[in-house]
Protein backbone atom coordinates (compact mmCIF):
# COMPACT_ATOMS: atom_id res chain seq x y z
CA UNK A 1 0.00 0.00 0.00
CA UNK A 2 1.57 3.27 -1.13
CA UNK A 3 1.63 5.83 1.47
CA UNK A 4 0.01 9.39 0.26
CA UNK A 5 0.42 11.78 2.51
CA UNK A 6 -0.02 12.24 6.61
CA UNK A 7 -2.34 15.05 8.39
CA UNK A 8 -2.24 15.67 12.05
CA UNK A 9 -0.56 11.91 12.44
CA UNK A 10 -3.71 10.55 10.41
CA UNK A 11 -1.35 8.04 7.27
CA UNK A 12 -3.64 8.17 3.92
CA UNK A 13 -3.16 5.06 1.24
CA UNK A 14 -3.74 4.77 -2.06
CA UNK A 15 -5.40 1.45 -2.83
CA UNK A 16 -3.44 -1.20 -3.25
CA UNK A 17 -5.54 -2.71 -5.87
CA UNK A 18 -7.71 0.44 -7.73
CA UNK A 19 -5.77 3.10 -7.10
CA UNK A 20 -7.07 6.34 -7.57
CA UNK A 21 -10.27 4.99 -8.89
CA UNK A 22 -11.27 3.96 -4.96
CA UNK A 23 -11.73 6.49 -2.45
CA UNK A 24 -8.44 7.13 0.05
CA UNK A 25 -7.44 4.43 2.17
CA UNK A 26 -7.37 5.79 5.94
CA UNK A 27 -5.27 3.95 9.05
CA UNK A 28 -6.69 4.67 12.02
CA UNK A 29 -6.74 2.35 14.98
CA UNK A 30 -4.23 0.31 13.60
CA UNK A 31 -6.76 -0.69 11.28
CA UNK A 32 -7.38 0.51 7.26
CA UNK A 33 -10.58 1.64 6.06
CA UNK A 34 -11.73 2.94 2.82
CA UNK A 35 -13.20 6.20 2.61
CA UNK A 36 -15.18 8.35 0.12
CA UNK A 37 -12.99 11.04 0.32
CA UNK A 38 -10.86 11.25 -3.51
CA UNK A 39 -8.86 14.69 -2.55
CA UNK A 40 -6.51 15.59 0.11
CA UNK A 41 -8.30 16.90 2.90
CA UNK A 42 -7.56 20.05 5.18
CA UNK A 43 -7.00 18.94 9.21
CA UNK A 44 -10.13 19.45 10.02
CA UNK A 45 -11.62 17.01 7.34
CA UNK A 46 -8.71 14.62 8.39
CA UNK A 47 -9.93 14.25 11.77
CA UNK A 48 -13.58 13.84 10.91
CA UNK A 49 -12.32 10.97 8.46
CA UNK A 50 -10.64 9.30 11.16
CA UNK A 51 -13.53 9.38 13.92
CA UNK A 52 -15.84 8.36 10.99
CA UNK A 53 -13.71 5.41 10.14
CA UNK A 54 -13.88 4.51 14.22
CA UNK A 55 -17.09 4.18 14.43
CA UNK A 56 -17.83 2.06 11.59
CA UNK A 57 -18.89 4.37 8.55
CA UNK A 58 -16.42 3.05 6.49
CA UNK A 59 -15.45 -0.59 5.26
CA UNK A 60 -12.48 -2.07 6.98
CA UNK A 61 -10.12 -3.35 4.83
CA UNK A 62 -7.08 -5.66 5.11
CA UNK A 63 -3.29 -4.68 4.00
CA UNK A 64 -4.04 -6.04 0.57
CA UNK A 65 -6.88 -3.70 -0.06
CA UNK A 66 -9.67 -6.72 0.50
CA UNK A 67 -12.76 -5.83 2.55
CA UNK A 68 -12.97 -7.75 6.16
CA UNK A 69 -16.46 -9.53 6.78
Amino acid sequence: MTELFTINGIRFFEHPIYGDESGLIIKAGGRFFVTDCYDMPNQDEAQDIKNCALNGYYTEIDSMGVAKC
